[in-house]
């Protein structure tokens, strides 16, 4: 019930509102990917990089194969700077997932050739 009432916090642009409510949802349920995800979302819309990437960072330690943690965790990783870490996340999905299309989109926007950056370091 929490996670559903985050989701009517999120969705009504309360984040620090919906926040409050994942983490009462994963203080009962800590192993829930798609509840952390949530959190991890909210986070992210809120500017809140650092947190969303730890949130998905754990998605990830907990659940290796779920790919749009790893997919978001690419693009906060991105947004951060961190662009060869957010290459191997995308590069991932692709062993993971052969031609997943948003993670090769995201490879070549990057301007990365499968985890090398272009150009040289960024």
């Amino acid at each position: 019930m929490y996670a559903e009432v985050g989701d009517v916090y999120l969705s009504s642009g309360l984040y620090a509102e919906a926040i409050a409510e994942y983490q009462r949802a994963l203080a009962l349920c800590p192993t829930f990917v798609d509840i952390r995800a949530q959190l991890a979302g909210a986070y992210r819309d809120w500017g809140k990089r650092e947190e969303a990437i730890a949130e998905y960072t754990e998605i990830v330690r907990q659940s290796p194969n779920f790919i749009p943690a790893r997919l978001n965790l690419g693009l906060c990783l991105y947004a951060a700077g961190q662009k060869q870490a957010a290459a191997e996340q995308w590069d991932t999905v692709l062993r993971i997932s052969p031609g997943n299309r948003s993670a090769e989109m995201y490879l070549k926007f990057a301007g990365t050739g499968g985890g090398a950056p272009a150009g040289g370091p960024a």
